[in-house]
């Protein structure tokens, strides 16, 4: 992409994870009617893909084949992997060099050890990942077959750099870009080396949104952002920007992980669906195979 930011290592270590309540699963009611059960996702808003299908399959009359029904309804909807699509992954992990690119691009190139952290479910996502991805999110925007949000991304270095050094810190991160030129902007936030966050900041509702899969909020770097819009402007397009127009919001029902490892697929996962204008629908069942579609996306260059 245009960052103009500084080339950093991206391949932070995995974090220490900080201890915090597991939430409790819910027990899901299955509809039957008659002998067929649907399961259909639909979209409240106005923008919206055909990325999530209907499903529906049939029903036995015995009780056994009624809870095997139930037992798959409570397996993740979302992106089932077809037969060749799980061969691709397993092809591209089973690689015996780790340190192999299998995909440069972002100035960003991605090893197989980095595919293999997205594969194992139990890691905690890296720099390299999450970069990779939310650039994935904005190329896609300016794709002239979708008529979504332009978006902008920050790197994850952004909010530290951001918060320790002020404005002058990350002037030049943007001197080729108007960055008022675009619907959203991504900035996702590394805490403290445990957990992932993201931040989106819409332009056209002038809103600017937390999203933490743990249920927290930074209200500083909300404020903050404020006065980085306000300081880009002057400096940038020497115009005054009226900042008392946005709305400061931590997003209630972003969806919750259920364990210590998944934050960074939650965060994408915000991006994703908000620059789709999606409701945030999925749920911890349906990281593994979320995962997975990160796999593919990143190793090919492009979402699915």
């Amino acid at each position: 992409m245009d960052r103009e930011e500084d080339i950093e290592e991206q391949d932070r270590s995995p974090p220490k994870m900080s201890r915090y309540t597991e939430a409790q699963p819910e027990e899901i009611s299955v509809p039957i009617n008659h002998s067929s059960l649907s399961l259909r996702v639909e979209s409240t808003e106005q923008c919206s893909l055909s990325f999530l299908p209907f499903y529906s399959f049939e029903l036995g009359t015995k009780n056994g084949n009624i809870q095997k029904a139930k037992n798959d309804a409570e397996k993740s909807m979302l992106f089932p992997l077809t037969e060749a699509q799980q061969i691709q992954i397993d092809s591209i992990c089973s690689h015996t060099d780790e340190e192999s690119i299998v995909i440069d691009k972002f100035k960003n190139p991605i090893q197989v050890k980095v595919l293999k952290i997205l594969k194992s479910q139990n890691d905690w996502l890296n720099d390299k990942i999450i970069n990779f991805y939310v650039d994935l999110i904005s190329e896609r925007s300016t794709r002239t077959s979708n008529p979504l949000p332009t978006v902008y991304t920050f790197s994850t270095f952004f909010v530290e750099r951001f918060l320790t050094d002020g404005y002058k810190g990350v002037r030049r991160y943007t001197k080729k870009i108007d960055i008022f030129s675009y619907d959203m902007i991504l900035i996702p936030e590394n805490i403290k080396n445990i957990h992932w966050c993201m931040t989106i900041i819409n332009l056209k509702e002038k809103t600017i949104r937390y999203y933490d899969s743990l249920g927290g909020g930074h209200d500083l770097l909300l404020q903050a952002l404020t006065t980085y819009l306000a300081e880009e402007s002057m400096d940038k397009r020497h115009v005054a920007y009226d900042i008392k127009e946005f709305s400061l919001e931590t997003v209630e029902d972003m969806p919750r992980q259920e364990n210590t490892h998944d934050c960074g697929v939650f965060a994408c996962m915000a991006a994703e669906y908000v620059t789709r204008c999606q409701p945030l629908n999925f749920t911890q069942k349906d990281i593994p195979n979320l995962r997975s579609k990160m796999i593919l996306e990143i190793s090919s260059g492009r979402l699915l």
